[in-house]
């Protein structure tokens, strides 16, 4: 025998509830039915001949269900072990709960009385599940962390409560013979990374990242960001034997603060020449040669945007020897420190900042090391007169900066819409560089570089770090390798 907690509601003999089901599939497909009806239905005639028909499909169990609702509280019941595959929900004991109290209503209208014991009923199991979690297993909470690495906001083993979690757990209730349960669906961690944890972050003039003054707000928020806060999301839906309750569903809360290892301020970004894997572009080709210009970049504004100056005139796609260019390089995506337009700039949290930082490290390393002879591989400009391309350094220009910053895990990158019309294209961006991305990827998630120390998951990672500016676009080259393209 297993033991659960049923909630026991006290009925007393004066109105009846249209709430039943019994193992009769039919009869209970025609009380869901019913009750469906019942519950849309905002017809008062209508709703008592929905009610007379409930009555008859009630059948025996009419009399133990008549009444309103007064009162219940928890109580130890035992359960066969065959009955339900799943373990205990609970344990604490019945003589600690206390008893819980609906407020009588002039309508007695069944709907209303239905809606008003969902609504008491997900109050309670609320109330208890988070008092429960945070008295009794919040010390206790362990992370299945990977040797070497510490997630931020990992999945949570729950000791003695995890296959509460972990499986489709039910918290039986009772009116009558006949039951509530709850459905466990799942938990979702999330970080709190808002503007609200440090009201510093706000609204910016268009042109604040010039500002010392500013900057240096920033970076000193950033080097006090050694937490971070999270909470736990448990949803629940509510059926009645078996039968799912209309808007029933719900979820519950629990809050952590969990530790940033390393700070993100204090991450050593790393740029190591004896990782980089030649992408090798045949140079000697007159149309790749044609849609790419020698450079040395002038400044970095971040981790995919240089300002260049050409060390050649290609006429072909507008470049003049000596010209001052923007490069938004192309593929790739690197988290925001702000976005904005003419009237202001919002930046990105102090979290998200940190990763933008990171990346914009990376950029600059690689400008020391080899700024100073770069080509750029670019056929078109942006909405903004940016050239769109890459980078390619070495001697031989054999390495691709995209594919390098990505592989060192400072960026996800991004993909075009019309990157399947174009992957096979002789010479296009997607055939020359979006394989090796994609492989670049897959070694930074494996090796957690960079920001997959943090994330070991793309769709966390995109979530949580490039939150003021989506990146959703990375999925092209997770099915690049799984489809082998």
């Amino acid at each position: 025998m297993k033991k659960y907690f049923k909630l026991i509601l006290t009925l007393s003999a004066t109105t009846t509830l249209p709430i039943v089901a019994v193992s009769c599939s039919s009869t209970s497909s025609r009380i869901q039915s019913l009750i469906d009806q019942n519950l849309k239905t905002k017809d008062r005639a209508q709703s008592e001949e929905i009610f007379k028909k409930l009555q008859t499909e009630i059948g025996a169990y009419e009399k133990d269900i008549k009444g309103k609702l007064s009162s219940y509280n928890v109580v130890e019941v035992n359960i066969p072990e065959n009955e339900y595959n799943i373990q205990p929900v609970l344990t604490m004991t019945p003589e600690s709960l206390p008893v819980y109290k609906i407020d009588k209503t002039t309508d007695d209208k069944p709907s209303t009385k239905i809606r008003r014991i969902v609504r008491e009923i997900k109050r309670v199991i609320k109330e208890e599940f988070t008092k429960y979690v945070l008295d009794s297993i919040i010390n206790e909470v362990t992370y299945t962390i990977p040797e070497g690495n510490t997630y931020i906001a990992p999945q949570p083993s729950w000791l003695h409560a995890e296959t509460v979690f972990s499986k489709v757990a039910k918290t039986i209730f009772k009116i009558g013979d006949q039951y509530f349960t709850i459905k466990y669906n799942g938990v979702q961690p999330n970080i709190v990374t808002n503007n609200e944890i440090n009201p510093a972050f706000t609204t910016y003039p268009r042109d604040f990242n010039k500002d010392p003054r500013i900057e240096a707000e920033r970076i000193k928020i950033l080097k006090e960001l050694k937490q971070v806060h999270v909470n736990y999301s448990f949803s629940f839906d509510l059926e009645f034997a078996g039968i799912q309750l209309e808007d029933s569903n719900f979820d519950t809360t629990i809050n952590f603060t969990l530790p940033v290892n390393p700070q993100l301020y204090n991450q050593e970004v790393k740029f190591e020449s004896n990782t980089f894997k030649p992408v090798n572009i045949n140079w000697a080709d007159p149309q790749v040669r044609g849609k790419s210009f020698n450079a040395t970049i002038l400044s970095v504004s971040d981790g995919d945007t240089f300002e260049v100056k050409a060390l050649e005139e290609v006429p072909s796609i507008g470049i003049k020897e000596n010209g001052i260019y923007k490069i938004r390089l192309s593929g790739i995506d690197t988290p925001e420190k702000a976005v904005g337009d003419s009237t202001g700039s919002q930046s990105s949290s102090p979290f998200e900042y940190g990763f933008a930082l990171l990346s914009t490290h990376f950029a600059e390393k690689f400008d020391q090391a080899y700024g100073r002879n770069i080509r750029i591989l670019s056929s078109n400009r942006d909405a903004f007169g940016r050239y769109v391309g890459d980078a390619f350094f070495g001697d031989d220009y054999q390495f691709s900066y995209n594919t390098e910053i990505v592989r060192a895990g400072y960026t996800l990158p991004l993909a075009e819409g019309t990157w399947k019309d174009t992957i096979n294209e002789k010479n296009t961006y997607a055939n020359l560089l979006y394989r090796p991305i994609a492989h670049a990827m897959q070694e930074a998630r494996e090796r957690k570089n960079g920001f997959w120390h943090y994330f070991n998951n793309p769709n966390k990672l995109t979530f949580y770090i490039y939150r003021i500016k989506p990146n959703n676009s990375f999925d092209p080259f997770i099915e690049i390798i799984d489809k082998s393209l």
